[in-house]
């Protein structure tokens, strides 16, 4: 099995997996605890796509980076919404912000509510000036 499958299946038993210095902590049900001699057995490969999965992205146009300080999943956003894989929710919004920030129709609120979801997760950006702007 490779790491991110392994990764995946923890997560999707209600698991969770995260870095601490070098080691990797988990929180698994009773259920996942099958998955243990998998995590064992493939360590290195486990931590670097973590490390990996971690790792500060890339920002878009008119976008400046606040404050990064994701928090472990599961995360509850207000509207009952539960992000289970807070890194990619991440990325997922910051590519979504890209696009209605330099969209021609662009709405504000949308920006805000963009925004404002990135920080129930622990990502706090700001619009560049020139980045975003009413018509």
């Amino acid at each position: 099995m490779k790491a991110q499958e392994i990764i995946h299946e923890v997560e999707a038993a209600g698991g969770i997996l995260f870095l601490d210095g070098e080691g990797i902590c988990y929180e698994l049900p009773p259920t996942a605890v099958t998955l243990l001699p998998d995590l064992r057995a493939h360590r290195e490969e486990i931590v670097n796509a973590l490390r990996s999965r971690e790792s500060l992205p890339d920002m878009p146009a008119g976008i400046r980076l606040a404050a990064w300080k994701p928090k472990r999943s599961p995360v509850v956003l207000t509207r009952f919404s539960v992000v289970i894989d807070t890194y990619s929710f991440i990325n997922r919004t910051l590519a979504e912000l890209e696009a209605v920030a330099t969209s021609t129709n662009r709405s504000i609120s949308h920006v805000r509510e963009l925004i404002e979801r990135l920080e129930q997760v622990g990502v706090r950006v700001e619009l560049d000036e020139g980045g975003c702007r009413k018509h």
